[in-house]
């Protein structure tokens, strides 16, 4: 894992994948090494975003055997995504000329709050200079350049104060008659974009632009064409793939864009006006066709649910003869109050083991059944069950053991205690459950969390993580392997939850995930399999469908 100068993890490994428990015995010998291959990573956070510059802390460690080492690197980004959500400062371009040289003034205001601006090399921006009439790019250059920065830095804007850089980047070009337009493109984490029109030679009157919001940019000379549909985004090792679906199923992939401060939203839906160009680098890997975004024809935002609350018109109506309340009214209403609390407290301890083990020995207790029944053979075969059941499957709560073992909450809640009496077991609180050891050397109460053995996962039937595994197994059978969507709208619940479950799934070994085009699908694996066709809940349930 990777931690930056803040000291917050930017990377984790665990994260991007799913491990399995095995056993593995490794010997290193005398002047001699192991190595363990770790994963690839391109200094991008979980949304795509380039790293800023700076120093970051790379660890390494292996769990297993305690070991552990770090070692500290200095990054300097040379490119940026500009995928961030960072405020930009005002910008001002001014020109000065003389008779034959031309030079430029750029100005940088704060905002109401303070910003901070991320330059990324020794130069401060992309310089353009266009020809209005025939609407060619006459020259380009690094504009702003200092040669003794040598890599990224950081500075910030405060409310009231003004940045100024003067440049001369101009002053060797031969300009012609003409209407020019000038645009700088900041070098920033930000997209800032400043242009301004003149007339040359230079008038007195200059016209101010607008921070680059002059009309459209001349990017290439492809013919324009109108594309349309729902932006999406891929994460790849250089950042985020911005697609554009249409209804046909066409895909549209978004190599830049010329409008300032403008990025696409996942879920929202347009129609732009766009030039087909090459892919940038995120959208290398694809094979659909690049283009670049000129303006914006229309756009819709994602569309949120919002909950419709109904209006009801009530209408005042004086009552003539006041209501007597009646005798038994206050007596319903304590009843009603009791005996909802009641239902909480019942519903409480339904879904909390601990509570709910307690509470049938004392029911048993009142009952007269413990204490009074003498011990019999039978008894003696079921605790050695129990046991038995425990020492495979070290780690079963107590719902686990009633659905493996048959038998009820009074048989079992009572072989527990006396199996707990004998020392022959002992438990420990897992949140809202309680997980049964068997007593040896190897598994005893001062053992830690981490230390203990994993519990084989096996989900109730009528369970979510049941039911996943019933329509898997199901479609696997015809030929076809769901995706996380498809599993959410069958099964009726959100994306969130199935993808929680599907994690867990994919934990314990139950299944597995591939990549199939532009999607995650889902199928079982041999385990997941053994299990289904070896439980008769299961075998049940699925002649019940």
């Amino acid at each position: 894992w990777v931690v930056d100068e803040s000291g917050a993890i930017v990377f984790d490994s665990l994260e991007q994948t799913s491990c399995r428990d095995t056993e593995l015995d490794v010997v290193v010998g005398a002047n001699s090494q192991t190595t363990f291959p770790l994963p690839s990573w391109s200094f991008v956070d979980e949304t795509g975003c380039s790293l800023t510059t700076g120093d970051y802390v790379i660890v390494g460690e292996l769990i297993e055997f305690g070991y552990a080492t770090s070692t500290t690197v200095k990054h300097i980004r040379d490119v940026f995504s500009r995928c961030g959500d960072m405020s930009a400062p005002q910008t001002s371009l001014l020109l000065d000329a003389t008779e034959s040289d031309l030079e430029f003034e750029l100005q940088l205001t704060g905002n109401d709050e303070f910003v901070d601006i991320e330059w990324h090399g020794r130069c401060k921006a992309f310089l353009h200079l266009w020809d209005m009439e025939t609407e060619q790019k006459v020259y380009e250059t690094k504009a702003l350049c200092d040669d003794e920065i040598q890599e990224g830095y950081t500075i910030r804007i405060d409310s009231d104060d003004t940045l100024v850089f003067r440049g001369s980047e101009l002053k060797d070009v031969t300009l012609t008659d003409g209407n020019y337009r000038l645009q700088l493109d900041l070098i920033t984490e930000q997209e800032i974009l400043t242009e301004q029109t003149f007339s040359w030679p230079i008038l007195d009157e200059i016209v101010d632009g607008e921070d680059g919001n002059q009309g459209e940019i001349p990017v290439t000379q492809t013919p324009s064409v109108f594309i349309a549909g729902v932006w999406s985004g891929v994460l790849t090792a250089d950042g985020t793939c911005w697609m554009l679906e249409d209804e046909d199923g066409t895909i549209h992939m978004l190599a830049e864009s010329a409008m300032a401060n403008w990025l696409p939203e996942r879920g929202a839906n347009g129609m732009y006006e766009a030039q087909q160009t090459v892919a940038n680098d995120a959208c290398s890997r694809f094979t659909a066709e690049s283009y670049t975004l000129t303006s914006i024809l229309l756009e819709t935002p994602p569309v949120e649910e919002e909950i419709v609350v109904e209006e009801t018109n009530v209408v005042e109506i004086e009552e003539i003869e006041s209501q007597v309340v009646p005798d038994w009214a206050p007596q319903a209403v304590t009843v009603l109050t009791v005996s909802a609390i009641l239902s909480m407290l019942g519903f409480a301890v339904f879904n909390n083991e601990a509570i709910r083990i307690s509470t049938t020995l004392t029911g048993l207790w009142f009952l007269g059944l413990i204490g009074k029944t003498s011990e019999t053979s039978d008894g003696r075969f079921q605790r050695g069950r129990l046991l038995g059941y425990l020492t495979a499957n070290p780690g079963c709560h107590f719902r686990a053991l009633l659905s493996a073992l048959d038998m009820s909450n009074g048989q079992l809640s009572h072989h527990l205690r006396v199996l707990e009496q004998e020392e022959s077991i002992w438990r420990r609180k897992d949140g809202r459950l309680v997980r049964y050891y068997p007593l040896t050397n190897t598994l005893h109460p001062l053992l830690e969390a981490d230390a203990l053995p994993v519990p084989i996962l096996a989900p109730d039937p009528l369970s979510l993580q049941g039911k996943i595994l019933v329509l898997l197994d199901h479609d696997s059978q015809m030929g076809d392997f769901p995706t996380q969507a498809e599993l959410a709208k069958r099964l009726d619940k959100s994306q969130q939850l199935i993808s929680h479950h599907l994690r867990t799934l994919e934990k314990y070994g139950l299944i597995e995930g591939r990549r199939m085009g532009m999607r995650n699908r889902y199928k079982l694996t041999k385990e997941a399999m053994f299990l289904l066709e070896t439980s008769e809940a299961y075998l049940q349930n699925e002649m019940n469908l």
